[in-house]
C-alpha cells in the first residue's frame, strides 16, 4: 500500500509538471489553444488565452464550434470553413489569418493555425490547434500599402520623366512620364 501511494504522489507530481510546462509553453507563445476532440460533435475545448485575446474570462461562453463561428467576420466565415474543410478531407494545411469579433464588439486579426488526426480508414476524428493575436501586423501592411498606393499615384501623376534602376544601371521601373514622353515601356 506504501509504495502504491509514492506512485500515486509521483504521478500527480509529474502530471502537475507537465501541466505547468504545457501552460508556461502556451503562455511563453502567447497563443491561445484550442482542441475540438471529436469532429462529429460542436464541443470544443479553449484555453484561458484563447478566451482573454477575444476579451472574455476563462469559460465565461461555451466553447464550441458554433461559438467560434459566430466569432468570425461575415467576410472571412465561409473561407475559414472552406479552409477546415480542405484540411479535414483533402489533408491540406491548415494555416491561416481571419478575423474575431471580441467581447468589446471590434474585430481582431488572429492567424489560426490547426492539426487533425485521422482514423485508419481516412476519417477525421480530432483536430487541435492555436490562435495569435496579428492585428498590429496587420495594421502595419495596411498602412504599408496605403503608403505604397500614394507614392504610386504620385510616382505616376508627375508629368516628369523618372527612371529607376538597379545597382548595374539596367532600368528596373519607370513612371507614367516616361511612357508619355518617350513611349517607353519596362518589360
Amino acid at each position: 500500500v506504501e509504495r502504491s501511494e509514492e506512485a500515486t504522489r509521483e504521478a500527480y507530481a509529474a502530471l502537475r509538471q507537465s501541466e505547468e510546462r504545457f501552460n508556461l509553453a502556451a503562455k511563453g507563445a502567447n497563443a491561445g489553444l484550442w482542441d475540438w476532440p471529436d469532429i462529429s460533435k460542436n464541443e470544443e475545448w479553449w484555453s484561458a488565452r484563447w478566451y482573454e485575446l477575444l476579451g472574455y474570462r476563462d469559460g465565461e461562453i461555451e466553447a464550441s464550434l458554433s461559438n467560434f463561428k459566430a466569432f468570425l467576420h461575415p467576410k472571412d466565415s465561409i473561407r475559414v470553413e472552406e479552409e477546415i474543410r480542405r484540411h479535414l478531407e483533402d489533408r491540406v494545411p491548415f494555416d491561416t489569418e481571419y478575423r474575431l469579433r471580441t467581447k468589446s464588439g471590434e474585430y481582431r486579426w488572429f492567424r489560426g493555425r490547426g492539426q487533425a488526426l485521422w482514423l485508419d480508414d481516412g476519417r477525421p476524428s480530432r483536430m487541435s490547434g492555436s490562435i495569435q493575436d496579428i492585428t498590429a501586423r496587420k495594421k502595419t501592411e495596411l498602412e504599408l500599402q496605403e503608403r505604397e498606393a500614394r507614392l504610386d499615384a504620385i510616382f505616376n501623376g508627375i508629368n516628369d520623366a523618372i527612371i529607376f534602376t538597379d545597382k548595374d544601371r539596367r532600368i528596373v521601373d519607370v513612371n507614367e512620364g516616361v511612357r508619355r514622353t518617350f513611349g517607353y515601356t519596362i518589360m
